[in-house]
């Protein structure tokens, strides 16, 4: 989706409606974020003294990947947010500047999806595993005092040199 920023008179309310489509997006950089399914926005626009404010509402089903278990599961979120968008590059600490006459709106939208995703995932209902003869889980603070007191009896002959 995309717009010119140039045809929006100010003080004046409009309204777009579609939807987007995040099949061929790169989303191998974010581990718990598999693939975006559907993907459906309503944006207000509001152009006020040289800034373009977007209310973006955005409604779609992710399909994520559980920080317990490694599986699949589809959910659906439904997120508001808020750009802005400033014609002046004086703002560029508040706002992100416009420098084009064509703004593609993908990239923000898919920024917002990622940023509502949690870092920890877990399918409803999905408890964190306790372990079994093959594994355990430990704290980081458990796993580093292990680390300490081990000693390897491998590499004992090497502490007998002298450098």
């Amino acid at each position: 989706m995309q717009i010119n920023p140039y045809n929006f008179l100010e003080n004046k309310k409009y309204q777009l409606e579609g939807d987007i489509d995040f099949s061929n997006a790169d989303l191998s950089a974010i581990f718990n974020l598999k693939k975006i399914n559907n993907c459906h926005v309503i944006i207000d626009i509001n152009n006020y003294e040289n800034v373009l404010v977007l209310s973006i509402k955005i409604n779609t089903n992710v399909t994520l990947v559980s920080s317990y278990s490694l599986k699949e599961f589809d959910k659906d979120l439904s997120i508001n947010d808020t750009i802005d968008f400033s014609f002046n590059e004086e703002d560029e600490d508040s706002s992100f500047v416009i420098k084009d006459s064509n703004l593609i709106l993908d990239k923000y939208v898919l920024d917002i999806i990622i940023t509502n995703i949690p870092s920890k995932v877990a399918m409803k209902g999905e408890k964190l595993p306790v372990g079994d003869e093959s594994f355990r889980v430990i704290s980081e603070d458990e796993y580093l005092k292990e680390k300490e007191n081990h000693k390897d009896d491998r590499w004992s002959k090497l502490d007998d040199i002298v450098l």
